[in-house]
């Protein structure tokens, strides 16, 4: 099995786990928190939109906020988006990712990275990612565990 087909496998597991988690938010605890550092619709923005971010071919061309115009980290509560919103942005963004990996080869996959701050070659910035993603997914869930909400399982 080629490597990207193998990433997109484990990515699409990640994806899986970040949707569901999502969903089983309390609609009432998505734009809340008691910091707002702690609201969920943050850090799952945050998570989707790195994703985006890393999919791309250079850091310079990505707009970050360009899909609803607002900064995960400085913007109010209120203009995070919905649960809805974020799903839909999450499984456009599996898709392009999948389609992506799957057509790279090996080589493509093995060649240098633009993203050097990730690691030297392509293969280090998707992995990069893939980490960054499973990081927001236990921080989406500890935030639904602590106010008594069932977490997806792993996957």
């Amino acid at each position: 099995m080629p490597l990207g087909n193998a990433l997109a496998e484990q990515f699409d597991r990640a994806w899986e786990m970040l949707i569901a988690t999502v969903q089983r938010c309390p609609p009432e605890r998505w734009g809340a928190g008691a910091r707002p550092d702690l609201v969920p619709a943050r850090w799952a923005l945050h998570a989707v939109e790195t994703v985006d971010f890393y999919a791309q071919d250079a850091p310079d061309g990505f707009a970050w906020g360009g899909r609803f115009g607002v900064d995960w980290e400085g913007a109010e509560a209120a203009e995070l988006p919905s649960q809805e919103q974020i799903v839909d942005y999450a499984q456009d963004v599996r898709y392009a990712l999948a389609r992506w990996l799957r057509a790279s080869s090996d080589d493509d996959l093995l060649a240098d990275s633009a993203f050097p701050w990730c690691g030297a070659t392509v293969l280090e910035r998707v992995l990069y990612a893939l980490r960054h993603t499973h990081q927001h997914v236990g921080e989406l869930t500890m935030l639904l565990r602590v106010d008594g909400a069932h977490a997806d399982d792993w996957r």
